[in-house]
């Protein structure tokens, strides 16, 4: 009996959810540190301050300004303190979801705990690995969760004075989650909806329009919640935003009211089938199945502890839902399947509304859409689950979606690591290799991976962050940026071979130029390659370089690179502690040495990495060393490595044309080395 006890106590339970939570959110957690926009949000406070959120949000959403400027003014820029402030919003807004759910149905407590348990892992929300950018949405969940469960019990709650303050709870916290997430209104309706259930609970079994009146009665104090944010929003507000201004977005049914219609229908369908049902499996298909073996194996084994932990949990909780009913018979969740059915689906409806008359839809690349709906989507969903009769078959389904939701979150958080290492990394080896880099210069980047930068830029604010860490605002006090960064993309490629274009842009709270005729090119060909910081007189190019990269390779001016200045070192907070001095070290360090001239210096470095016995993945990072031990006349290391670079005829071919025309080489290699170079790198390649 104490283990029934126990198990169904809701406390315990709660801490059943933290666990769960915490393996699959935390697990990681020391390991994270920025993922996409998060490194705009850090540099440009670390430049101007925490009150440069307010510039950054007043032109839409100026809460999250307020917002920011405090947590910054807390956290500053540790990654850590921000990944777990989101973690105890979400089991924030998952204890206010059980709440919730155990004063709708109190006899299905069961069922609640289930729904809090795929609540609380909902897959469809991705973006929980940026937990700077997106803190305000997890903050708003809570708030919004909060917001309705004090509605409820502000309903069954007889004394006035009581009533009057859950009333007053409801109205600040539902009001905090709209200001800070604005399409987060569309799940007023939602609140609404649990009024009408409990409304239509207490008086007949059918519900009719005066139990529809009623509960517009007794719902309607709430209506102060989404009337004041509108009523501020559109009639006190200046949205300087096309995205957010509500007039310009329904502009377009006005411009095309059958064919806007019938696309937000569309969208509208879709927004709820993403939200209710295809969030548990896309999410999983998308992140799951690329993963190295070696991350797979852990994400099975961790979903098989936290569905081992959930169906414990939930066999005691059933057990003791068998001992009181048999005590006091009657069927505890005989309207629960119908009751969750509509109030799910209505509520998922309502809730992406929003999104949708925004001529925005909910796809798993804009998951934070999801995130207001999630809650009506975990509803819809258990509601479905238990129309089935079967305990056993109930089980299973649950069971699987848990597991495919834990492994979808770990897939989805070592490929986010993954990405965030290669970011560090990089920048690690750029500083090894380049001091300073000069004011102003575009920086075209290659990374090992194509999902590496965001909108076709290269994480600018990360060589900012390192090379001009002390720059000052401008007048307006906005940040500038001194470098800007761009991907090889085909039309960014393009532009740099017409050669004449300058961009000046601005973005919330940050200014960046964009010079295509003054570009450095940064290439990593892959993940085990050194980053190439491309010389366009004699550039390193990589067998593994895209040919976007060959193509513009000799438009890269390194004398963007500057060599007479203090070295500038990676922020740990930012960039993690030095990597160890591996192969890509004495690498950097000797391309870096050349460009000083000090052929000494690089052939050391060559020496010292070959008795170290290190070795390149990528034979064309050999070239700095060759050079080196070309004109310093050392003719048994220029066979030594003929021997490793010209067994590719693309890096042999490169290495002879880059001896050829170095001046540095032509103007003192011995004609001893110049007939060792034709025979060993030159064959089969013309004089001229």
């Amino acid at each position: 009996m104490w283990k029934n006890k126990l198990f169904s106590n809701r406390l315990f339970q709660i801490a059943i959810l933290v666990i769960v939570s915490a393996l699959v959110y935390l697990i990681r957690v020391g390991e994270s540190t920025y993922f996409k926009d998060d490194w705009y949000y850090v540099y440009d406070a670390y430049i101007a301050g925490p009150s440069i959120f307010r510039e950054m949000f007043s032109i839409d959403r100026p809460a999250r300004g307020i917002f920011f400027e405090i947590y910054y003014s807390l956290f500053g820029p540790n990654a850590l303190p921000y990944h777990l402030s989101a973690f105890i919003w979400r089991m924030l807004a998952v204890i206010g979801a059980l709440w919730l759910f155990d004063m709708l149905w109190p006899k299905a407590r069961r069922a609640a705990f289930f729904m809090a348990v795929l609540f609380a892992l909902y897959p469809g929300y991705l973006w929980w690995i940026s937990a700077i950018e997106y803190q305000p949405m997890i903050a708003s969940l809570a708030l919004q969760v909060f917001s309705m469960a004090l509605t409820v019990k502000a309903l069954q709650t007889d004394k006035s004075l009581s009533k009057a303050l859950l009333v007053i709870g409801a109205i600040l916290t539902g009001w905090a989650a709209i200001w800070l997430v604005d399409y987060a209104i569309g799940m007023e309706a939602f609140r609404f909806l649990c009024v009408f259930l409990l409304v239509r609970r207490s008086g007949q079994a059918v519900a009719t329009p005066k139990t529809f009146i009623r509960a517009i009665r007794v719902w309607a104090i709430n209506l102060i919640t989404p009337l004041g944010f509108l009523i501020w929003r559109t009639l006190f507000f200046n949205n300087e935003r096309k995205a957010t201004d509500i007039g310009l977005q329904l502009g377009a049914l006005f411009a095309d009211p059958a064919g806007t219609f019938l696309r937000w229908l569309v969208q509208l369908l879709q927004s709820a089938l993403n939200v209710g049902f295809m969030a548990w499996v896309v999410p999983f298909s998308q992140n799951f199945y690329g993963l190295r073996l070696r991350d797979m194996f852990p994400a099975l084994f961790l979903s098989g502890i936290v569905v081992s932990l959930v169906l414990v949990t939930d066999r005691f909780i059933h057990r003791a839902e068998n001992i009181a009913s048999s005590r006091m018979p009657m069927n505890p969740v005989a309207n629960f399947p119908a009751e969750a059915t509509w109030l799910g689906l209505l509520g998922t409806l309502f809730g992406v509304l929003p999104v949708v008359l925004a001529n925005r839809s909910v796809t798993f690349s804009l998951s934070h859409y999801a995130l207001p709906a999630s809650i009506a989507g975990v509803v819809f969903i258990a509601g479905l689950i238990y129309y089935i009769s079967s305990h056993p078959v109930q089980i299973v389904l649950l069971a699987a979606l848990t597991a495919l939701a834990v492994m979808t979150h770990y897939s989805l958080l070592a490929n986010a690591l993954s990405e965030e290492k290669a970011i560090q990394e990089f920048w690690w080896q750029v500083s090894w290799r380049a001091p300073g880099i000069r004011p102003e210069t575009t920086m075209l980047i290659n990374y090992p991976s194509p999902n590496i930068g965001d909108d076709g830029l290269g994480v600018m604010e990360a060589p900012n962050l390192i090379y001009y860490s002390a720059s000052s605002p401008n007048d307006l006090g906005l940040v500038h940026y001194n470098l800007s960064a761009i991907s090889p993309s085909d039309e960014n490629v393009k532009t740099i071979l017409v050669g004449h274009l300058f961009r000046e842009t601005a973005y919330r709270s940050h200014t960046v130029n964009f010079d295509y005729k003054n570009i450095l090119v940064l290439s990593q060909p892959s993940d085990t390659s050194c980053v190439h910081v491309i010389d366009g007189n004699r550039p390193v190019l990589s067998a593994f370089d895209p040919g976007n990269i060959v193509l513009i390779a000799s438009r890269s001016k390194i004398e963007n690179v500057l060599t007479d200045v203090a070295p500038s070192v990676p922020q740990e907070f930012a960039f993690g502690p030095e990597p160890p001095h591996t192969w890509c070290y004495y690498y950097e360090k000797a391309d870096l040495a050349l460009q000083h001239g000090d052929w000494q210096r690089a052939a050391s470095l060559g020496d010292e990495a070959m008795e170290l016995k290190l070795t390149p993945e990528d034979q064309a990072e050999w070239m700095p060393f060759l050079e080196a031990y070309a004109i310093l006349g050392d003719e048994k290391q220029v066979r030594n490595l003929s021997t490793k670079i010209g067994t590719d005829n693309f890096i042999r071919i490169q290495a002879c044309l880059n001896l050829r025309n170095s001046g540095a080489v032509q103007s003192s290699i011995t004609p001893a080395m110049q007939n060792l170079v034709r025979e060993r790198f030159c064959r089969n390649v013309s004089d001229q």
